[in-house]
């Protein structure tokens, strides 16, 4: 039900989190690599990346039919998410990585999940 869908939605938040605060140099290979340098290292992120979100973007529509989510774009919904993650984490790099940022995710959380439902 809905709780599952929102629990995985904050458990996705906490692992993208966790997992560039362990391997933060990753972060501008995959949202700013050169083209020319041959290796595809986003490429190769982002295929496992939208292949985890595949169960969670079958929740979202399920969700949306039953007329607890908006009806959103799912894949505009998921990539506004992405967005708000990434504006954490370049804030969280600018500032020298002061802080977990782990503890960003329920604000994430927050306001994704207040922004969706209905």
């Amino acid at each position: 039900g809905i709780k599952d869908f929102f629990n995985k939605i904050k458990r996705s938040i906490q692992i993208y989190l966790e997992f560039f605060e362990k391997n933060f140099v990753y972060f501008n290979i995959i949202t700013h690599e050169n083209p020319g340098l041959g290796v595809k290292v986003s490429e190769k992120f982002w295929k496992k990346f939208f292949e985890k979100f595949k169960k969670i973007e079958d929740d979202f529509k399920k969700e949306i039919s039953s007329g607890i989510i908006k009806n959103l774009p799912v894949k505009d919904a998921i990539f506004s998410l992405i967005g708000i993650l990434h504006g954490i984490i370049d804030q969280w790099i600018l500032s020298g990585r002061k802080y977990s940022l782990k503890r960003k995710a329920n604000t994430v959380f927050e306001i994704f999940v207040n922004g969706i439902r209905r």
